[in-house]
């Protein structure tokens, strides 16, 4: 009887001290950036001609640390482009017509790292700028309607500024640019987006 009440009184106490220690730590700030990839740079050669751009989407949980930053996880998914190959063909005369250009091939990057937030000084009623930084493993594939072509793998750092508008005492808005460097001479791209922000 007594090694059941001393039980009962340990999950008891580690109840509290969870809970305790749950409502010390703040909830996530959700943020989500939509946009679009631009100026990319293919090195490789795995990867050579992608280089259009595409969407961007990306989701981070950050918390915050004195209303001076924000630390986080952060997962982001940016289109490369696609790979276009000109056609022609020859004629039983022997005149050459050119076809025009067909996809060979579509290139995406999907990344998941860690993400860190620098809050800035307010632009009056603009908003308040901030910096962000993230390093992240990058997962790099190309495929031709839906066949695997290939893919490797890299590290990211990505670097941006931005300026975001509270519009209530939950949510802001904002604009967002930057760029991502990846490892192993596979190029960089920049990205410009509309951030969304959500904090309970």
């Amino acid at each position: 009887m007594s090694r059941l009440r001393s039980l009962a009184l340990a999950a008891l106490l580690l109840g509290v001290a969870t809970r305790s220690a749950s409502a010390q730590i703040p909830r996530p700030e959700w943020a989500f950036d939509v946009g679009r990839t631009f100026a990319v740079v293919n090195d490789a050669g795995v990867h050579g001609g992608y280089d259009q751009g595409g969407f961007l989407v990306s989701g981070s949980a950050l918390w915050p640390w004195q209303d001076r930053f924000r630390f986080g996880v952060t997962a982001t998914a940016a289109d490369l482009g696609v790979q276009l190959r000109g056609q022609t063909r020859t004629t039983s005369s022997g005149v050459v017509e050119d076809l025009g250009n067909f996809m060979q091939g579509h290139a995406l990057a999907w990344g998941i790292g860690w993400r860190t937030d620098a809050l800035g000084p307010k632009l009056g009623r603009i908003g308040r700028t901030y910096a962000t930084g993230s390093y992240s493993f990058y997962r790099l594939t190309a495929d031709s309607l839906g066949h695997s072509l290939a893919a490797t793998s890299a590290v990211g750092v990505s670097a941006g500024a931005g300026i975001e508008r509270s519009i209530s005492p939950h949510m802001t808005l904002g604009l967002l640019a930057g760029g991502t460097w990846l490892s192993g001479n596979l190029g960089h791209f920049a990205d410009a987006a509309l951030a969304w922000h959500w904090r309970w």
